[in-house]
């Protein structure tokens, strides 16, 4: 198994480009696709569309299964998407949701 993981927390527009090139021809032949944001910032959830229709462009949609993850859940306190919206939009594409948080964790809590 080979896994690509490109970390793009704030990069803009163009810069994500680059990200891309890089990776284009690794991303042509995945397999799947975690799309993760961070829960206490809207603007990384309002970015995701962009990246779902970057995806699409340089992957074979046909194929490619994409989750979307919403990260920090432990911060509750600061959200800033709730995790309706998320999950919502996540129906709207027919694709998994699941809100988890990096220190440990028992289980992921799945929404539906």
């Amino acid at each position: 198994m080979q896994m690509h993981i490109a970390d793009t927390a704030g990069e803009d527009r163009h810069r994500r480009k680059s990200v891309y090139s890089a990776y284009s021809a690794s991303c042509r032949h995945a397999h799947g696709v975690i799309l993760v944001y961070d829960i206490t910032n809207a603007d990384s959830f309002g970015n995701i569309r962009q990246w779902l229709q970057d995806i699409d462009e340089h992957c074979d949609c046909e194929r490619v299964k994409k989750m979307l993850l919403g990260n920090k859940s432990d911060l509750n306190s600061q959200r800033a998407v709730a995790a309706q919206d998320a999950c919502s939009f996540a129906e709207e594409l027919g694709i998994p949701f699941l809100e988890v948080h990096t220190t440990y964790t028992p289980r992921a809590r799945a929404h539906t």
